[in-house]
């Protein structure tokens, strides 16, 4: 992994904009971003994180089996890659990893976890056409739905699929509000290994860092810019908790 001047750190916008264009300079390539509450975090997928991979599939399944009168587009039942893309969003445990393509997007994530408002923080950049070189033997990005990821995403629904190891940069298709307006794009784990940690990650991801007293300036900042809670996800929910944290100024 490439870890930039240690000396330099992100507590401005200006400063994140030129985080991301030395990125795209270094990687050649238009990178893809993640933010990290806490700069201690390894790039382990939640269901990693969770020690979960041996009842993977009962998870998913019942996800799907439940979903139907929750929520109004479900794909296709033999859609794997929309439910997939559905289950990491809705906060499932899965063996994918959210990435962006904007680094506003990245950092927004990297601040907005209060309990973790004590720590650094980190924003990664990943060269995902290097990453599908290195574990594809294809260079360039690819669709989660197509063939050179779906044996990755069957084991995830089906008892009897190969387990294939790759960690592959893949697109998803957007199924859901939360996809289009986070600009999300997924690597998705066949084995259980942080990214941080590939033997070639110095090949293809960047890590800077953001200091935990620059937080809540970038915030602000960042809401000024239209990146915000109720824009990230789009829907009443987050919209009233939004609307409800606003000070407002009476005028008579």
């Amino acid at each position: 992994m490439i870890v930039p001047d240690p000396k330099f750190k992100i507590d401005s916008v200006q400063q994140l904009i030129w985080a991301a264009e030395k990125s795209h300079e270094l990687f050649g390539i238009q990178p893809y971003f993640r933010g990290h509450a806490d700069c201690n975090w390894t790039l382990s997928t939640t269901l990693d994180r969770a020690c979960k991979r041996p009842v993977e599939i009962t998870l998913a399944n019942n996800f799907v089996r439940k979903s139907a009168l929750r929520y109004a587009s479900c794909p296709d039942r033999n859609d794997q890659a929309g439910w997939l893309s559905l289950m990491r969003h809705y906060g499932l445990p899965c063996r994918v990893l959210d990435w962006t393509e904007s680094v506003l997007v990245a950092c927004y994530f990297a601040c907005a976890d209060i309990s973790e408002a004590s720590h650094d923080a980190s924003l990664y950049a990943l060269n995902t056409a290097r990453l599908n070189q290195i574990e594809l033997d294809v260079p360039e990005e690819v669709s989660l739905a197509g063939d050179r990821v779906k044996n990755i995403v069957r084991p995830v629904f089906e008892r009897n699929a190969p387990q294939l190891e790759p960690i592959a940069f893949a697109l998803p298709n957007e199924v859901d509000w939360r996809m289009f307006a986070q600009q999300g794009a997924f690597t998705v784990h066949g084995r259980a290994e942080s990214l941080d940690s590939h033997p070639k990650a110095y090949e293809f991801l960047i890590k800077w860092n953001i200091p935990a007293a620059s937080k809540q300036r970038l915030l602000s900042q960042l809401h000024l810019l239209g990146v915000r809670q109720s824009s990230l996800f789009p829907d009443l929910q987050h919209l009233a908790a939004e609307v409800s944290a606003t000070r407002f100024v009476d005028v008579e």
